[in-house]
Order: C-alpha cells, then structure tokens, then sequence
C-alpha cells in the first residue's frame, strides 16, 4: 500500500506522515459510482483514504431534505472524528465515480495514535481543519445581529 501516486499532495495539507503510516496498516476498498460508502448515522468503525476517485458528502437532518457538504477528491481522510470518538459517522459519502480507497480498523487507528504522539498531532489538525471549515459555513447560512 506504500503507492501514492494517485494522492494529490495539497490535500494532505502537511499531514503525509499521517496518511503514510495509516495507508502502511490498511486494506484496499473500492466503491462505485453511485453507491454508498457509509451513511450518517452508521457505527464508526474505522477510517477511509481516498486514494483515486470522488465522492459527494452530505447530511440528512431531521426533517429536513438531504443537504450536500461537499465533493471530494483524492488525498482526503474520512471518519477520523467518528473513529477518535468511538460515535456514529455525521456525513454520508457516496461515490461521484468509482472511487479506490484504504481502510483502517479504528482500532488499529487508536492503537498507531497511542503509539506515535508525533501522529497524535497530525489527527488534531485534520479535526481542528474541519472545525474551521464548519463553522465558516455555519457563519454564511446565519447572519450574527450585534447584542445590544
């Protein structure tokens, strides 16, 4: 699994040593296009590299129509959230195209952080990147009135 020649290296966003050894402890996976890969909702069970393909995330929340969160490409991590914090996936991703992928035990993910504090770091960044992303968005859909 050492091949990436299909990652696209600005996904990573300095994260290589983190996605070196997960895809190092991985299994390969596909999904196809226009099938699922997990749903929101679904038990955590571990994390996804997306290696050659793209996928489309989105949320369903109740009663409310299913809204898309983004598409992704190659060199993106899923399920690092839901993995670390033994919870349900919060997205569904599906397949845009035949997508190629690695998958990882959450156990096994655990296990390499407790192992290697330096990776522990890299997985905080991943998580503190998606916080910035969210609520940048959250801040486009509400407009914020001054108390007063």
């Amino acid at each position: 699994m050492r091949n990436n020649q299909h990652i696209a290296p600005r996904r990573l966003n300095g994260n290589e040593a983190l996605w070196a050894e997960l895809e190092g402890i991985a299994t390969r996976t596909a999904v196809g296009k226009g099938k699922t890969l997990f749903r929101q909702g679904d038990a955590g069970r571990g994390v996804f590299l997306l290696r050659k393909g793209k996928l489309m995330l989105s949320m369903h929340p109740r009663g409310h129509k299913k809204l898309l969160y983004r598409t992704i490409g190659p060199g993106h991590i899923l399920g690092l959230p839901a993995t670390l914090s033994d919870a349900p996936y919060s997205l569904t991703a599906k397949g845009l195209a035949d997508c190629e992928l690695a998958f990882i035990q959450a156990e096994e993910v655990v296990d390499l952080l407790k192992k290697r504090g330096d990776l522990c770091l890299h997985a905080v960044e991943i998580m503190a990147h998606e916080v910035r992303q969210l609520r940048r968005r959250q801040a486009s859909l509400i407009s914020l009135k001054p108390a007063g």
